[in-house]
């Protein structure tokens, strides 16, 4: 038996010189793991689901979410035994000690990139998302940006200032929630403009398969439809009974969770409303007749999402920055730390200000820098763990698969960015 198979047994894990000094003992449950990383996956995204359907097919568009899922999946895993190994729990001081300094800082710049990419954008959809200023007017523009500033400093800052991620568990659970009463609404109203003559909507048939340059376009959306590995590894950190086996059932509970939310938007989502539908489908929510209280419900369900998975994405971008400033091993102050969050939290909000959208950008950062942290760095780590400690073929085979699809991932999001743009 390999030394990966032993571990994944639950034996004794394996070991790697100069430990991390915050590799302390863990404290969160099965559970409290397995909200907060749901929490890091779902997100604003899911909106978008039934808008990609649309593009390539409710048949196809399942096969592309089956197969992000299952690689997803995989990445969580080959991380937690590439972290395992090196008893690391950061992406640049895991690539530190497989592959020294001056590849772990161009993870580490490409990590930081997502992330504050992904906070930067979280900001600005919590703007616009103020439905009650609708109307664009210089005066409701400042009243967004001045509760905005009130979202950030008085909710989102505390939250990010917890010292570990397992206290906010509570947060991750209210998110849940409110992520599943947005898909009841369209549920709701799926059956409602199906079933009652008097509320069909003027739409065309659904399309199973739409093998065309739409479905090309939408398929890097839904490559972000399972990403939160940028947050895993503080997950793991904070496990109680740290190991392989325990971190695999989170993942898979994580998956399934993300899974039967994102099916269940997509699929009522897009065969409520088919071919007429926006890429925010609360839009198409807004257009029903007497549906303006359940569309102010929802999307006030989704700013309460934002605001609690944004604190998620702070933690990550924090172990980042810690990561690049202080040495492998070290215990990184709190006074440090917090620092470092207030910048995660004043900067992206500042953007939030002065820009009005960074979506051109984001098109871009996230095929350039989300496929090779989401698929192809986790695929590199665990290929090289593996060889190293002689882990199982079908891993290894695995891990070359990952960072094959990595790959695909990448090139087709940046060509369809580059084709959103011309």
């Amino acid at each position: 038996m390999s030394q990966i198979e032993s571990e994944t047994a639950d034996s004794p894990p394996l070991q790697a010189p100069e430990v991390d000094a915050s590799a302390v003992e863990g404290t969160a449950s099965i559970g409290t793991a397995s909200f907060n990383l749901a929490n890091t996956v779902l997100g604003a995204g899911i909106l978008t689901l039934p808008y990609s359907m649309m593009k390539c097919g409710w048949g196809l568009g399942l096969l592309f979410l089956a197969l992000v899922g299952a690689s997803s999946a995989l990445s969580f895993i080959l991380l937690t035994i590439s972290s395992q190994y090196t008893q690391a729990f950061r992406y640049r001081t895991i690539a530190q000690k497989l592959y020294g300094p001056v590849v772990s800082q161009i993870i580490a710049v490409l990590v930081l990139i997502y992330t504050f990419g992904t906070t930067g954008s979280y900001c600005i959809v919590i703007r616009d998302n103020m439905f009650w200023w609708a109307e664009r007017t210089p005066r409701n523009d400042l009243y967004k940006k001045l509760l905005l500033w009130g979202f950030m400093l008085f909710i989102i800052l505390p939250l990010s200032l917890l010292p570990r991620i397992d206290f906010l568990n509570f947060t991750s659970l209210i998110a849940l929630v409110s992520i599943f009463y947005v898909i009841c609404v369209v549920a709701a109203f799926y059956f409602i403009t199906n079933f009652d003559p008097t509320q069909h909507l003027a739409k065309g048939p659904p399309v199973l398969f739409n093998f065309s340059v739409d479905a090309f376009t939408a398929f890097p959306l839904l490559t972000t439809a399972f990403c939160g590995h940028y947050n895993s590894l503080n997950i793991y950190q904070e496990l109680r009974g740290r190991s392989v086996r325990r971190m695999s059932v989170v993942v898979w509970i994580t998956v399934l969770v993300s899974s039967a939310f994102n099916v269940a938007m997509a699929l009522f989502g897009y065969f409520t409303f088919t071919d007429t539908l926006d890429s925010d489908i609360l839009r198409n929510v807004a257009e029903i007749p007497g549906a303006s209280v359940f569309f102010s419900i929802a999307n006030g369900a989704m700013i309460v999402v934002l605001l609690f998975s944004y604190p998620l994405l702070s933690f990550g971008a924090k172990g980042t920055v810690e990561s690049m400033i202080f040495r492998p091993g070290t215990k990184v102050p709190y006074k440090w730390g917090a620092l470092i969050t207030l910048f995660n939290v004043l900067l992206p909000a500042l953007v939030a200000t002065f820009i009005d959208s960074i979506s051109v950008i984001l098109s871009f950062t996230s095929s350039l820098c989300g496929a090779p942290m989401v698929f192809i760095i986790p695929g590199f780590f665990g290929l090289t763990v593996l060889r190293k400690s002689r882990g199982p073929t079908y891993l290894v085979v695995l891990s070359v698969i990952l960072i094959a699809l990595g790959f695909v991932y990448m090139v087709s999001g940046f060509a369809a960015a580059i084709y959103g743009v011309i």
